[in-house]
């Protein structure tokens, strides 16, 4: 008698829903990236001012109401409230605002946000679980357990294919008992009908098609969390974008420069040069950038003096010099009213703008802003011409928002947007019936990005 044997086919079927299986984990990638790099920005120590000594000690032991130290550089270890000193802090993480904010006695500053050149003590308001960083945490982590309603869809056609392909096989098995075959025939037909229900092609295929698609937009420089995204892609009808290194460049640049008249353009930079050199202030990197790009040498410069939340003060070439806001040549006496609407006017546009004072009068105002990235005003035109609607949704100000949307052809713009915010704002898009995309880089944007 001869003997059928299948183990070859039953191991092949097995190899090819593995090998969909191992296709479709790849192309996903790691769909707990986003948690792992929010939980990075945790930090793991804190300096605990006690009995007026600092004390290095582990995160876990900091409660509510412990007053901490932040040095310059350093990440904030808990949300709290500023009890002395002062600093900038890059609060891009949280809100998506490009520039550093000014902090100072009673501000609010938050886990996980970047300090800049300044110290500060802080009195913490909430540590661990309870900080803001640790919700967003926990919002990306709902967010990337929700399942899109195509999942949902595939989840009802399995919980009814599966039985009904048994029940079937079941009945060939009973059929073929009934017929007067014997138990091994009936059996290899009811084996040929589960083999044959088996979607190998589909197993297969899709997963291979998702890798292709992802690939091809790695190359091009765009990151598909998975494949349910790839697929929802094809039917969108609505994009959201970040603002901060998304729609701009992400850093700021000197945009405007307004010399007084009779003023020795070239001499007048090269001593801006040489008194901002020293400055680890953002604004006054980008001064430095700026004049360096226009082959500047910097002049001779001594005694400078960085004054926090107002500017730099130096000598060069013999000259007193104040670079810094209105604030900081009011309490020098020197009168820059005439500039006042100017610079009004920069900051209505999301500019910030800086004086510039030599030997107590004002020569010159300056204005910093982040930029949009070149071809974002094409992207957007591309959009709107193939039918899709673009929203701006950012945690900067409001001026700044419009200022730039209106430079890229965007016309609706949310601001002062939080993470859960913009998770909100794609929710309720949805419930009107929009396709949504989400398009951002910054860890702000991780739970609406899931």
């Amino acid at each position: 008698p001869s003997h059928h044997v299948y183990f070859e086919a039953a191991a092949g079927i097995v190899s090819f829903v593995l090998l969909g299986r191992f296709l479709e984990e790849r192309a996903k990638g790691q769909a707990s990236e986003a948690i792992r790099k929010l939980s990075e920005l945790q930090v793991t120590t804190a300096v605990l001012l006690r009995d007026g000594r600092e004390e290095e000690v582990a995160i876990d032991e900091v409660v509510v109401g412990d007053l901490l130290r932040v040095r310059p550089g350093e990440r904030i270890p808990a949300d709290g409230v500023v009890e002395s000193g002062s600093s900038e802090v890059n609060e891009a993480l949280l809100s998506g605002e490009s520039l550093p904010v000014g902090k100072g006695c009673r501000d609010r500053v938050y886990a996980g946000c970047v300090n800049g050149n300044g110290s500060f003590t802080l009195r913490a308001t909430a540590v661990g679980t309870d900080t803001v960083l640790a919700g967003i945490v926990r919002l990306v982590d709902h967010a990337q357990g929700s399942k899109l309603p195509v999942q949902r869809l595939a989840d009802r056609i399995s919980e009814r294919f599966v039985p009904a392909v048994g029940g079937v096989a079941g009945l060939t098995f009973g059929g073929w008992l009934l017929a007067g075959s014997p138990p091994a025939t009936a059996l290899a037909h009811a084996i040929a009908v589960l083999l044959i229900a088996c979607p190998c092609a589909l197993g297969l295929a899709t997963p291979t098609a998702i890798m292709v698609g992802t690939g091809q937009a790695a190359r091009r420089g765009i990151y598909i969390r998975n494949g349910e995204a790839l697929e929802s892609a094809a039917w969108l009808n609505t994009v959201v974008f970040d603002k901060t290194g998304t729609i701009t460049e992400g850093r700021p640049v000197l945009t405007d420069f307004f010399p007084a008249a009779a003023v020795d353009r070239s001499r007048l930079l090269a001593i801006i040069a040489a008194a901002e050199a020293g400055s680890e202030h953002f604004l006054g990197r980008a001064i430095t950038a700026w004049c360096a790009a226009q082959v500047i040498a910097p002049a001779e410069c001594s005694e400078f003096k960085a004054i926090p939340g107002r500017g730099v003060r130096a000598v060069c070439e013999h000259h007193a010099v104040l670079i810094g806001n209105s604030a900081l040549l009011a309490e020098a006496g020197i009168d820059c009213a005439a500039s006042l609407a100017q610079a009004a006017a920069l900051a209505d546009q999301g500019r910030t703008p800086v004086f510039v004072a030599l030997d107590g009068r004002l020569v010159a105002l300056l204005a910093v802003a982040d930029q949009p990235r070149a071809g974002a005003r094409e992207a957007i035109a591309l959009l709107h011409r193939l039918g899709i609607e673009t929203v701006m949704a950012t945690g900067d100000v409001a001026a700044v928002a419009r200022q730039i949307a209106r430079q890229v052809g965007i016309g609706r713009v949310v601001a002062r947007a939080t993470p859960a915010d913009k998770l909100a704002l794609i929710r309720d898009l949805q419930r009107l019936g929009r396709r949504v995309g989400m398009i951002g880089d910054g860890i702000n944007d991780a739970p609406a990005l899931t």
